[in-house]
């Protein structure tokens, strides 16, 4: 977003901006102090107009209104920074436990801010099917970069000439976790602090192998019913064999015990996110749930199981009754 800043953002006259005109935000006292020098962590201004004491910035920045002063005493200024390394290596550490680094996040490497819903299809995996407005999207900008955390949970984020200033976007699944603005080459490495996504993991873990047992669950259902029809419309239906069938239907698992083991698993995820203050991943849980809630409402209805079982009722009071062998007098 584009905006002037005549007063207390300015470019210190011993240092010069960029060659794309590219300078990080610094609050610094206005006390001889320098120890006090305190950056603005993930926040830049782009110059692109300067006259006099005043220059036109667009601002790129991970925060919320950083540049709405720092109160008594304390002066925003800008300092020029240069791409002097071919890269710098960055590290994906989680802030519950920083000695842990995130292995294996996807960074998708942009060149300009998108939304995260953009974001998360701007560089899909390999082999995801992707709808015709996405691909149509995806191909109006130029190609990201899409890098993998490696075992020390590191990237290497290159210096492209044409690109000074990028934006990253840190993935877990197709979940945005950080979207950060960066110039890299200014140093040799530095470190992006995330929230822990582990308990979103957990639950969407649990929840694959619910959607595993459902397939199963669905699949057992439809034969035992398909057999169970079958034999009931037959010429001299077996009902002996048809009750074993609608036995084998009840037997097995219900609509309410899967959402009693989604509900042991929504809980406890849900208080351990917002333990940690992360009420992003704790709605994240609640929607996770709540969409395998549906599904099993939606394979799993009652309702269509009552309406079959009265269906075979139906056919077994219509059937002709086998006439009993008569003796001679």
């Amino acid at each position: 977003m584009p905006g002037s800043f005549p007063w207390r953002t300015r470019i210190p006259s011993n240092c010069s901006s960029g060659p794309d005109g590219t300078v990080p935000a610094v609050p610094e006292p206005q006390d001889t102090d320098r120890e006090r020098i305190q950056p603005l962590t993930w926040t830049y201004l782009k110059v692109s107009e300067r006259k006099r004491a005043t220059v036109r910035c667009e601002v790129a920045t991970a925060l919320r209104n950083p540049l709405q002063g720092g109160g008594r005493g304390v002066e925003l200024m800008a300092a020029g920074v240069d791409s002097v390394l071919p890269s710098t290596w960055l590290t994906l550490l989680p802030r519950r436990n920083p000695s842990r680094p995130l292995i294996g996040h996807r960074v998708v490497v942009l060149p300009r801010r998108l939304t995260k819903k953009a974001a998360s299809t701007a560089a899909p995996d390999e082999g995801v099917r992707e709808g015709t407005d996405e691909k149509k999207r995806r191909t109006e900008l130029p190609p990201p970069r899409r890098l993998l955390s490696d075992r020390a949970g590191r990237v290497e984020i290159t210096v492209d000439e044409k690109m000074p200033l990028v934006w990253m976007y840190v993935m877990s699944g197709s979940n945005v976790m950080a979207r950060v603005p960066f110039v890299p080459g200014r140093e040799v490495e530095t470190a992006l602090l995330l929230p822990d996504d582990s308990d979103r993991l957990g639950v969407e873990g649990h929840v694959t192998r619910l959607q595993g047992e459902l397939i199963e669950v669905v699949a057992r259902r439809a034969v035992h019913m398909a057999l169970a029809k079958k034999l009931a419309d037959a010429e001299m239906p077996d009902w002996a064999r048809v009750d074993r069938h609608l036995k084998g239907i009840d037997e097995l698992p219900t609509l309410r015990s899967f959402e009693d083991q989604l509900e042991a698993i929504e809980f406890p995820a849900v208080q351990s996110a917002l333990s940690d203050r992360n009420r992003v991943a704790a709605n994240r849980i609640r929607k996770l749930c709540s969409e395998a809630r549906a599904l099993f409402t939606r394979h799993l209805d009652e309702a269509k199981l009552l309406e079959f079982k009265a269906q075979i009722d139906d056919i077994r009071k219509s059937a002709p009754t086998p006439a009993k062998a008569t003796t001679g007098g």
